[in-house]
């Protein structure tokens, strides 16, 4: 998953409307997010004709963007049966976990949007985003304790979610049988 707010269609939205910019964050990754850019942008309200867009064209285009973006990526989120957003979290409180707290002392908006993501299909990828060097070897790392914080957390959460963890796809994972 590449981080959002690094994209130019994300930055376009932002810019000018951050309140719908937090929300496409909040739901990136789940299967919410195409039909509300698609409500936001005039194509698909209850009787399936076309409004006049409220928003400028170039939000509009970087809205279709990350819409036609979300699905590549996530494309079983457009068409699977709709999944909790959030799973309720059974009986482990992650702001007082020592991982947690370790990450957050010393970085405190990668906390903030580890709490955000916590219960959500997208920590997972998240994590192994920051742990993994998708720069061509910019990407500075972690202190060894933080980067063991994060792969703990992020095993933590796949325990706690199973409905929500990362499923890798390499040459390894054997592929089902065509038929």
């Amino acid at each position: 998953m590449e981080i959002l707010a690094f994209t130019v269609d994300f930055q376009t939205i932002s810019r000018q409307f951050s309140a719908i910019a937090d929300e496409i964050e909040k739901r990136w990754g789940s299967h919410r997010l195409v039909p509300y850019l698609r409500e936001l942008i005039g194509k698909a309200n209850d009787a399936g004709n076309v409004r006049p867009s409220e928003f400028p064209s170039n939000v509009v285009a970087a809205m279709e963007a990350l819409s036609a973006k979300h699905e590549s990526e996530y494309p079983t989120t457009a068409s699977s049966a709709p999944e909790p957003e959030v799973m309720p979290a059974p009986e482990f409180d992650l702001r007082s976990s020592l991982e947690f707290i370790q990450i957050n002392e010393r970085f405190e908006r990668l906390g903030s949007k580890i709490a955000v993501a916590w219960g959500t299909k997208t920590l997972s990828p998240f994590i192994n985003q920051l742990l993994h060097d998708t720069r061509d070897g910019a990407r500075q790392g972690f202190p060894p304790e933080v980067a063991k914080a994060l792969f703990a957390l992020m095993v933590r959460h796949d325990d706690l979610f199973p409905g929500m963890t990362l499923v890798a796809s390499d040459i390894w994972t054997p592929k089902p049988p065509q038929t």
